[in-house]
């Protein structure tokens, strides 16, 4: 005998008398159901007592049940990772690599992490906590990085003219 029964997304679903209380995944949602106990009674508009069983064709609503790891095509997915996060963290690393330009990219590696930041504290939740934290971080130091070369440039002495500031530029980049 067979049971029908509905998945909450609207698709009709059926399975064997033996299956019942039995997990099941949905083919069009993927969500995981309990096989309702309520089989196909035998013969289609026959005049015999049915004893409470469901008559052929008509379709009973599925209960829901929790997760079940062993259905891959129903898992939960993890929450997004923020990509402001990655950007902070991302710029945090590559900033100390880029000589003056480390103070633009220690500023955007903050302002990057404090969105982030505020991302994860909101709903629905977001992952990258750390990484922002990390990013704001080594933006601060990218930013002290980069004061260090500004005053390794300027603070060696008047240069005597603009030829001599920008040499000194090129020879710190390169």
């Amino acid at each position: 005998m067979e049971v029908q029964f509905k998945c909450p997304c609207g698709e009709v679903l059926s399975a064997h008398e033996q299956d019942i209380n039995e997990t099941i995944a949905c083919h069009k949602c993927g969500r995981v159901l309990v096989v309702p106990g309520v089989p196909v009674a035998a013969g289609i508009g026959g005049q015999h007592d049915h004893g409470g069983m469901q008559e052929a064709g008509e379709v009973v609503e599925a209960a829901t049940r929790s997760w079940v790891a062993s259905h891959p095509a129903a898992a939960e997915r993890p929450a997004a990772v923020s990509g402001m996060a990655v950007a902070s963290l991302v710029l945090g690393v590559v900033g100390p690599f880029l000589s003056i330009l480390s103070i633009v990219a220690g500023i955007l590696a903050i302002v990057f992490g404090v969105v982030a930041l505020r991302a994860t504290s909101s709903s629905p939740p977001v992952r990258g906590r750390g990484m922002a934290i990390a990013g704001i971080m080594l933006g601060t130091v990218d930013m002290l990085l980069g004061g260090a070369f500004l005053l390794a440039i300027f603070g060696t002495g008047a240069p005597e003219d603009s030829l001599d500031v920008i040499c000194n530029l090129v020879s710190l980049l390169y």
